[in-house]
């Protein structure tokens, strides 16, 4: 019995040898199992993706990667691996297409794992072009045929987006006779990818000569930043039209005077002089008293009441009445304030009135309190930057009001409005604009009835942030300060 006991321990050792060493193997799991495949890419630009890499088994993994690429487009983030038994390792895979193509690589994950040595899995991707935007005029000229001198005629065309991003129109450029005028402009407005803008001309001829002119519509189109239309009237005509010329600043700060030139205008015939007529084709929505101190003069000067853009026209018309197309120039007005907060309404007699609290402050308190009976408290330590200022007060109608902190102090600034005065009106509309370091944060409106508080909301400073409040409007006790 004995000789027997040796051989039956032996194979009881190599049982539980056997069992030991399958219990330590590394187990490997590839997700996805078979392909990795990637978003559509802009060719130039990076998508990354991941491969996660599992061991199910009781021992670490060990893995080496071998990438097989002929175009050079994929890229792994390591070339080895270690995982823990129950462990996932995510590998961080890039493509980056250099054509418009599909492409194809594999990988190849070589392993410890007894069982399963080898993975392959495959990556595929495919480069495309970037969203883009493209112009496309539904016709090339537009042409009103034979019409009576003093008669008018109205025709329209429409500007499509053909691309897949948005499309940005710029300020229209027209040469030419000015008896043709954009009833609709499409200028600085932003039509989105498959949309269309309709633009309507008309045109009302002056004399039987003939007229003729160009709209240029510039855009964001990569490939075409300009496309132009062709405007005929009376059989178009040979005749050289004056040309008005219109200097604008860029750029200004409001509430506050720009200075317009057209002293540049000319006209080809020397028929002079010329005489001058401004217009504004658009001004921001919150304007009211925007307005020119002479619009019939060479130069002039342009009120901007409220912050957004403008656009001024000029038409000159030379000694034989003949006028020139408008010339438009774009003025971005943009806070130079780091807080602007800015009030309308839809009353023409009412008087609303803005008011700026600082902190802990309570309407109508001085000096916490910028309003018409606190135009510049003294909020801060260092000087007049960070004191608050109510540049226009309007008592009459409409509005629009500011107040502007050049620098604000370190705190928080509440926006309120006060119904003082309906003068016959009644219920108003009244409507707030934030304006933050240059760019409007945010904008409301909310009915009020005459002695109403509306509280707007809070300014976080140095954050730059506005929170809205939720409240309703509610009657105040007080009507001034103290």
């Amino acid at each position: 019995m004995t000789r027997f006991l040796p051989l039956t321990f032996l194979l009881m050792a190599c049982s539980q040898s056997d069992q030991s060493f399958s219990a330590l193997a590394p187990a490997i799991a590839v997700t996805p199992p078979d392909v990795l495949a990637f978003e559509d890419t802009v060719k130039d630009s990076v998508t990354e993706d991941a491969l996660y890499i599992s061991n199910a088994g009781s021992a670490p993994l060990n893995v080496s990667l071998t990438l097989d690429d002929p175009e050079g487009v994929f890229s792994l983030t390591e070339e080895t691996v270690s995982v823990d038994p129950d462990s996932t390792y995510t590998l961080t895979t890039l493509f980056e297409p250099n054509n418009y193509l599909d492409f194809e690589a594999t990988v190849t994950l070589t392993s410890n794992d007894p069982e399963n040595p080898i993975v392959v899995t495959q990556l595929q991707g495919t480069g495309v072009d970037a969203p883009a935007p493209k112009l496309c005029l539904d016709t090339p000229v537009i042409d009103f045929g034979e019409l009576a001198m003093g008669s008018a005629s109205i025709e329209f065309m429409e500007i499509e987006n053909c691309g897949t991003a948005d499309l940005e129109i710029g300020v229209v450029d027209q040469q030419g006779s000015g008896q043709f005028r954009l009833e609709s402009d499409p200028s600085t407005h932003t039509i989105a990818a498959g949309d269309t803008f309709p633009v309507i001309v008309s045109y009302t001829p002056v004399t039987d000569l003939g007229d003729n002119g160009t709209l240029t519509f510039p855009s964001n189109d990569p490939d075409q930043p300009e496309a132009s239309v062709t405007l005929l009237g009376n059989g178009g005509g040979d005749l050289p039209f004056p040309e008005a010329i219109a200097a604008c600043p860029e750029y200004a700060n409001p509430p506050g005077f720009v200075s317009l030139d057209g002293s540049a205008s000319q006209d080809p015939q020397g028929l002079v002089p010329l005489t001058y007529a401004w217009s504004l084709s658009e001004t921001p929505s919150f304007s009211v008293e925007a307005e020119f101190t002479d619009p019939t003069n060479v130069e002039t000067d342009l009120f901007l009441d409220a912050a957004g853009d403008y656009i001024a026209e000029l038409v000159v018309t030379n000694s034989a009445g003949i006028a020139s197309a408008p010339d438009r120039c774009l003025i971005q007005a943009r806070p130079e304030d780091a807080i602007h907060v800015e009030l309308t309404w839809d009353g023409p007699s009412a008087d609303l009135d803005l008011h700026l609290i600082e902190n802990d402050g309570e309407l109508f308190e001085i000096p916490h309190d910028c309003t018409w009976c606190n135009r510049a408290p003294s909020w801060g330590a260092s000087g007049d930057d960070d004191n608050p200022r109510l540049d226009l007060d309007d008592r009459g109608g409409y509005g629009p009001e500011n107040i502007n902190v050049f620098l604000p102090a370190e705190g928080r600034y509440h926006v309120n409005v006060h119904y003082f005065e309906d003068h016959g009106d009644f219920a108003v509309t009244a409507s707030a604009r934030i304006w933050l370091s240059g760019e409007l944060e945010w904008e409301g409106s909310k009915v009020l009835s005459r002695n109403e508080i509306w509280e707007v909301g809070t300014i976080n400073w140095p954050e730059s942030t506005f929170g809205p409040s939720l409240e309703d409007p509610y009657a105040s006790s007080r009507r001034s300060c103290f």
